[in-house]
């Protein structure tokens, strides 16, 4: 009787054994049912699961992932502000705003100052603000059509000027204009205003 255990015990032993040895690893061999794009495959006693890559969830199909849109479920970590969020297959990226420059981290956007960066190619004055720059003028010049360049405002001819049309004739100057007397008037202490002069 004590053979007989021992006997019925190494046979039980041995079906254990052969039961873990002929365990069948689909993955290595290239027969699971796993999508290949979307999941990898990994081996279990009894079988294989498919674990969604990174980037995929499960929805319904044991054997194929679908992609999860970072950007429509907020759960990307792209800055709000200087950058917006781009779904793709598996992943997302953040593209940079107008005006911005991806920093190292890849999710958040440094302003581009464009007046440190050749002047922002603009002729006289260049403002850096966020996400933008603009070229502005001296006082007497304005913007020309290119929104780069300036030109002379010529005051005398679009009626700006301040000078009295009794006593002065305006002369335009670069950047400005001067109020030049008429003939019998003289400089008196107003530079836009000449005095009658005395005999």
């Amino acid at each position: 009787m004590h053979l007989l255990m021992m006997l019925h015990a190494c046979i039980f032993l041995l079906c254990a054994i052969t039961a873990l040895a002929v365990d069948n690893d689909e993955c290595a061999q290239g027969v699971d049912l796993c999508d290949k794009t979307t999941t990898t495959c990994r081996n279990l006693v009894e079988g294989y699961n498919c674990d969604c890559r990174p980037g995929f969830r499960k929805e319904g199909d044991r054997y194929k992932c679908q992609n999860v849109n970072e950007c429509t479920e907020g759960v990307d970590l792209c800055s709000k502000i200087t950058a917006t969020c781009r779904d793709s297959f598996g992943s997302y990226s953040c593209e940079c705003k107008s005006g911005y420059r991806e920093s190292p981290d890849k999710f958040t956007c440094n302003d581009i100052d464009e007046c440190r960066e050749n002047f922002g190619g603009c002729g006289q004055l260049c403002l850096n603000f966020a996400s933008g720059f603009r070229c502005v003028c001296y006082s007497g010049y304005k913007l020309k059509n290119d929104e780069k360049n300036c030109e002379d405002i010529d005051e005398c001819v679009e009626g700006v000027d301040l000078c009295d049309k009794g006593s002065t004739t305006c002369r335009n100057l670069a950047g400005g204009y001067s109020c030049d007397c008429k003939s019998g008037y003289e400089k008196g202490g107003d530079r836009y205003k000449c005095n009658v002069v005395k005999q």
